[in-house]
Parts: C-alpha cells; sequence; structure tokens
C-alpha cells in the first residue's frame, strides 16, 4: 500500500506510455497475489515526493487470507473490482494513444463482454452510473 508519495504505473516498457498514478492508500500487487496472476506493467515511484510504501511478503498474506476467510472474501471483491477498473483505463488509454501491442487478443478481449468494458465519464455524466471512486459524494 501506498503509505506516502505516488506510484506510476506504465505500459510495457519503464517510463513509456505512464498511464495511471496510485496516491496514498491505494494498493499494489495484492490482486496478483490473490489471483495468481504476473503484472503486466510497470510500478515507478514518482520522481516530485519521496514515496513510502507498507509491504507485506507474499506468504504472509497468503497466510493472512487462510486465517481470516471472512477478510479474505472482502479483500478478493475489492482487488477483483480494482483490476477490472485498472484494465478498463489501461484499455481506454491504449486505444486512445493509438497503442496496440496485440491485435488478435484485444478484438478477443473486446468481443468477450465479461472481461472489461470501456466507458467515458466526463462532468455531464450521471453519478448513478459513475463507478463509486469517481463520486464525490
Amino acid at each position: 500500500m501506498v503509505f506516502q508519495g505516488q506510484v506510476t504505473l506504465s505500459l510495457y516498457r519503464k517510463d513509456a506510455h505512464e498511464y495511471f498514478t496510485l496516491y496514498r492508500s491505494n494498493y499494489i500487487g495484492d490482486y496478483q497475489i490473490m489471483l495468481n496472476l504476473r503484472a503486466s506493467e510497470f510500478y515507478k515511484s514518482t520522481a516530485d515526493c519521496t514515496t513510502f510504501c507498507y509491504c507485506l511478503a507474499k506468504a504472509d498474506l497468503e497466510e493472512l487470507i487462510l486465517t481470516f476467510p471472512d477478510a479474505k472474501a472482502i479483500f478478493l471483491c475489492r482487488a477483483q473490482a480494482r483490476r477490472i477498473e485498472f484494465r478498463r483505463i489501461k484499455k481506454l488509454y491504449e486505444i486512445e494513444a493509438n497503442i496496440n501491442h496485440n491485435l488478435v487478443q484485444d478484438a478477443k478481449e473486446i468481443q468477450d463482454k465479461t472481461k472489461f468494458e470501456v466507458r467515458l465519464y466526463n462532468d455531464m455524466s450521471k453519478v448513478e452510473d459513475m463507478p463509486p471512486f469517481l463520486r464525490d459524494s
């Protein structure tokens, strides 16, 4: 978890195509561990300020979620939701920046509505249509 500072996500290569910034209290890497996935992006602390993160070893996280199954259910639900949103933001960036790393795979994912859906939000969007983290309340 980012305790202080910022962590920037980049596509495919460090410092290239930076598309998202994580701020204080955002989690890093938990859904990769819980869903047994490899990260497909690069994480970098920003140079603008000092960054501190709380770190938990993979074995410790796995032990915690085995010991506390109710917490595992909550963390897993949140992790899956964040993964979906990160993938949506990443795909939107790829489309807007005209970056296609794998056209065949992209075509399959776009046709599979269970994987992700590209949504655009602006100041005129209805609040009830927005995900919770974009709402002011």
